[in-house]
Order: structure tokens, then C-alpha cells, then sequence
């Protein structure tokens, strides 16, 4: 996840511990209560914390505003393929001119 953004694990441990993550409602940064995961890969089997997918976005988001290009990239591409799917899951064309009365649902 870390990765990802062009970091390394102590800046996610950093970002748990930090006050932003702690401001925000109903965000539980304990490590401990992260899910253990087992991850198969070529060395074999190790078991791993799994972090849970608002945690990793806020991380991400919080990368954003600290300048870093590659989380703006991740962001605006998952953004982006979000809402793709929801408009073509519901029928509708990304961006097209709808009635005033339906832009508002």
C-alpha cells in the first residue's frame, strides 16, 4: 500500500499515530485490530496485517496533500474508474446534460 504512493512502511506508521488520521470520525488506527491476513507470494506463505480500505484511502488523500504526485495519480485514477462504473452500472453517460430535476438524486 505504501508502495503504491512511492513510500516506505514508516511513513503509514507515522501516518497512524498523526492527528489528522486521529481527527477524523470512526477511524480506528490501532494496528492490532487490523485484519491478519495470510499472503502466498514466491517465497511462500507469511502472514500479513491487512489494512482496511478507509484507512488506505485516507493515507492516500493525506499523501495528496503533501505534495506527492504519484498518490494524485492513484487518487484521480481510482476516482475516475469509480465513477466510470457507477454511471455505467446505472445506465447513465459520464457527463452528459441531464434535467436539472435529476442531477440532485
Amino acid at each position: 500500500m505504501t508502495r503504491s504512493v512511492d513510500r516506505d512502511e514508516r511513513s503509514f506508521r507515522r501516518f497512524l499515530d498523526s492527528k489528522w488520521l486521529k481527527a477524523l470520525p470512526g477511524k480506528d488506527s490501532d494496528v492490532g485490530a487490523f485484519p491478519l491476513l495470510e499472503r502466498y507470494g514466491e517465497s511462500g506463505g507469511a502472514r500479513v496485517r491487512g489494512v482496511p480500505l478507509e484507512i488506505a484511502v485516507a493515507y492516500w488523500v493525506r499523501e495528496c496533500q503533501r505534495g506527492s504526485q504519484t498518490a494524485a495519480a492513484l487518487v484521480w485514477a481510482c476516482t475516475t474508474e469509480t465513477l466510470e462504473r457507477r454511471a455505467d452500472h446505472d445506465g447513465i453517460e459520464p457527463f452528459q446534460d441531464w434535467p436539472s430535476e435529476e442531477r440532485h438524486d
